[in-house]
């Protein structure tokens, strides 16, 4: 899933003079907003999964990776891991949710939806540690 949060740079312009070390606090913006978009991703699953059968497995198991930069920048990814106490791979049970098995399952598109309802609370999640650690100098 890919979220993006238009005003990253200027937010980082606006305070990068007043903070110390601005890698760590992009990093740790990035974990507030990884753990939103975890917890909205595990709504949506389990809404899109709730047909009587699911365990909740899947939603579990959906969790952030440590913020991280490459040569695009810096990122947090959420995705399922693990599996299931059966051994079905979680990676599977959400490709399948998403996209249906082509046997009659339909998809949904709860990745989306996630995304959506999440782009606002990320935003502020970032602004709030971005004027924290502004405070500590």
């Amino acid at each position: 899933m890919k979220v993006e949060v238009t005003g990253m740079n200027q937010l980082i312009r606006k305070y990068e003079s007043q903070i110390k070390d601005i890698d760590k606090t992009i990093k740790m913006a990035l974990q507030e907003g990884g753990e939103v978009l975890t917890t909205v991703t595990r709504d949506e699953i389990k809404r899109a999964a709730n047909r009587g059968y699911s365990q909740g497995n899947l939603a579990r198991s959906v969790l952030p990776t440590q913020a991280a930069k490459n040569r695009w920048g810096y990122f947090v990814a959420v995705r399922p891991t693990g599996t299931d106490p059966k051994g079905v791979r979680n990676g599977a049970k959400w490709g399948y949710l998403k996209y249906g098995n082509g046997r009659g399952s339909e998809p949904r598109d709860f990745d989306t939806k996630a995304v959506k309802n999440s782009e606002d609370r990320i935003a502020r999640a970032a602004q709030a540690v971005f004027e924290r650690r502004s405070k500590l100098k």
